[in-house]
């Protein structure tokens, strides 16, 4: 029961960050086409990298890499939703793959261009927010409904690991200094 409770708090706080990061970037891509040329230009390139760091990540959700095989794995019913729920993706990625190529023309100053690509971004963070709330309300029930106790039990190790994974990889990526800060503080507590 516990390794339940756990799986679903970690899979509810995944969600909750990844919710308020497109709604951020969202209201940010909206909010880009006020201002100077430049920093308005400014504004959608630094945006627009913090989407493409998120898109990268969100590959790597623990409903990417385990809960949606272990629902495949058992229920092959699930088929629809989960080829549903990739297809949003494959959308949203798309959606990237083509702001990326246009960007030139924005910064050609292009007006129409520019107002084209915020748009396109906005219906990005829109496709994968419809993905979230898909997960939440078709995928999580379903998962409830057809994973047992030790399929539970496996999800949580699974996401232990992950999380120990990702906290390795984000020590290693400090820079020296900033590594020793961190240690230096621990080690005054």
């Amino acid at each position: 029961m516990l390794t339940y409770t756990y799986a679903l708090v970690t899979l509810t706080v995944e969600q909750k960050k990844a919710r308020q990061l497109l709604t951020e970037l969202r209201e940010r891509f909206q909010h880009c086409d006020c201002g100077e040329r430049c920093t308005r230009q400014q504004c959608f390139e630094r945006t627009l990298q913090r989407l493409i760091r998120f898109d990268a990540s969100s590959h790597r959700r623990n409903v990417e890499l385990y809960l949606i095989p272990a629902v495949r794995a058992a229920e092959p019913g699930a088929s629809a939703l989960i080829d549903e729920l990739d297809a949003l993706s494959a959308a949203s990625a798309r959606i990237l793959e083509h702001v990326c190529e246009r960007i030139e023309f924005a910064a050609a100053g292009q007006d129409h261009a520019f107002r084209e690509l915020c748009g396109a971004m906005q219906c990005y963070c829109d496709n994968l927010l419809e993905r979230l709330d898909r997960e939440e309300r078709e995928l999580f029930p379903l998962a409830r409904r057809v994973l047992s106790q030790d399929g539970w039990f496996h999800l949580a190790s699974q996401f232990i690991s992950h999380s120990e994974e990702l906290q390795r990889v984000h020590h290693a990526s400090q820079p020296p200094a900033r590594r020793a800060t961190l240690l230096g503080q621990v080690g005054a507590a």
